[in-house]
């Protein structure tokens, strides 16, 4: 079984290369903002694939002449290096009706290239206390939102790395501690950014106009008994690029648990052949492991006017479908969506809009141990499921300045009276109360609304330092009535991770 597994390695021992600029980049919207519109354009000469997140600092060099360090303003022309820079989050937070809240951190940034070799990292340590309608959302427990576990302090210690190897211009193999975005969204259906960082092991083969990335990562449930429990999550996708402005990727993952009642299994070897699909594994080894496959497009409209979508599939059945019986176990979650730059012959400025919607039940399984979470988040869409979601966003960069606005609207349904109702994908979903007659938005109704803008100015590119200040109204509105929140926040930070509060 592992002569797949040995073959990969070995084709990538036998075409050794020298490539600088192996360093990973840092998912975070504002950083990558600058060159976003570069990853669109018509690259006929390069195997660039847009929905593998996060990049590498070398794929991005050569799409965009332009292009200089996300962080610092410096661009890296040597073959050794190495930047060691602090960083701070500062922020004041007035929730109306609250005391003001100081959230605050601090930290170093390092990253470093030498010759085929790549290195980036962070360590933070934070206080960031959560809002009332995370818990009751998401359930994090002692979770802080995107970063780690607080044991109850809502003060964390953040550490995300990554060391890369380019051994030639067919492979890239990272690993370390961090996160993945698979997807050309605001959101991802299929593995997002949203919770904490994890231990992964990524293989990415680039060939023709194909990209085949391999994602083995370590997470962690702490619903389950209330204490830290180990699973693993193997991942792949193979994307192509039929044409040059035209790519089709499918997608597929397994979790699984390293010790169950049955066998101390540890890291299941069945699921480290590259290229096989894994539920047939999972019916050969008699496991119940949770398997969810999808698909992706994306379509260019002359090099500014980008289409896109997700499907994920968790279970189905035809029957059911066509029926249209509402039967528990057909899951599934989808992503339409539609974004570009320079809107009205503005440079910079741009349009993005997404309808997301997610049926009850996906993601989730009999024990949280099984389910597509870590550290009680969601690492696909913050919302889990039983949900329909648009996001809207105008972004636009003048210089030293970035503006966002931000529309979100949802229906989403909780679960309550103890029975599952599909909201909460912590959940046995054998608690359900009946086997049809399931549609998205059931249980306690929630009708949100999220509006925010946000204004910040560079006050240094040396250490990538920015003031800001922004408004959100958060309205949420159920049969028993209206909920609202006014949340103003100004700061400074240094904006190196995505952290999502805006569901």
């Amino acid at each position: 079984m592992f002569k797949y597994l040995w073959l990969h390695i070995a084709f990538i021992f036998f075409a050794v290369g020298f490539y600088s600029q192996n360093e990973v980049l840092q998912n975070n919207h504002i950083l990558a903002y600058p060159y976003e519109s570069s990853l669109y354009k018509n690259h006929k000469n390069q195997n660039f694939h847009s929905g593998v997140k996060p990049y590498i600092s070398r794929e991005i060099e050569q799409i965009d002449s332009n292009y200089t360090s996300l962080l610092f303003n410096n661009k890296e022309s040597k073959m050794n290096n190495l930047n060691v820079t602090p960083f701070v989050d500062l922020r004041g937070r007035q929730q109306l009706s609250e005391d003001t809240r100081l959230n605050y951190g601090a930290g170093v940034f390092l990253n470093s290239s030498f010759k085929k070799f790549g290195f980036s990292g962070i360590y933070s340590y934070a206080s960031m206390p959560r809002f009332q309608f995370q818990d009751s959302s998401v359930f994090m427990n002692d979770a802080v939102n995107g970063m780690g576990i607080d044991n109850g302090t809502q003060n964390v210690h953040y550490a995300e790395f990554y060391f890369n190897w380019s051994p030639n211009k067919f492979f890239d193999i990272t690993t370390g501690n961090g996160k993945h975005f698979w997807g050309d969204g605001y959101r991802s259906m299929m593995i997002s950014d949203n919770a904490a960082p994890y231990p992964f092991l990524r293989i990415m083969s680039n060939f023709w106009n194909v990209k085949y990335t391999n994602l083995y990562a370590m997470h962690t449930d702490t619903y389950a008994t209330g204490n830290l429990q180990r699973k693993f999550a193997v991942s792949h996708q193979l994307s192509w690029n039929i044409v040059p402005n035209l790519n089709f990727s499918i997608f597929e993952s397994v979790v699984f648990i390293g010790n169950d009642t049955l066998a101390q299994r540890g890291f299941d070897v069945n699921y480290l052949n590259p290229i096989i699909f894994y539920r047939p594994v999972e019916y050969a080894i008699g496991s119940s492991d949770n398997v969810l496959m999808g698909a992706s497009i994306k379509y260019v409209f002359k090099e500014k006017y980008v289409f896109y979508s997700q499907f994920v599939l968790d279970e189905f059945l035809l029957k059911e479908y066509r029926e249209n019986t509402g039967w528990w176990a057909n899951k599934y979650a989808m992503q339409v969506g539609f974004k570009t730059t320079d809107v009205l012959n503005i440079e910079n400025l741009s349009f993005q809009t997404e309808v997301n919607w997610v049926r009850p039940f996906t993601y989730s399984h009999k024990t949280s141990l099984l389910n597509y979470a870590h550290l009680g988040q969601s690492f696909a869409h913050p919302m889990g499921s039983n949900f329909h979601e648009t996001v809207t966003r105008v972004r636009y960069l003048f210089k030293d300045w970035y503006l966002e606005a931000k529309i979100i609207y949802a229906d989403r349904g909780e679960d309550f009276n103890a029975v599952s109702q599909g909201g909460n994908m912590m959940l046995d979903y054998t608690l359900r109360d009946r086997e049809r007659g399931h549609k998205i938005g059931q249980g306690e109704s929630h009708y949100i609304w999220y509006n925010e803008i946000k204004v910040s100015r560079k006050l240094v590119s040396k250490y990538n330092l920015n003031a800001f200040a922004s408004y959100a109204l958060r309205t949420d509105k159920t049969t028993s009535g209206t909920s609202t929140l006014h949340l103003f926040q100004i700061g400074l930070n240094s904006n190196l991770w995505n952290v999502y509060e805006d569901y």
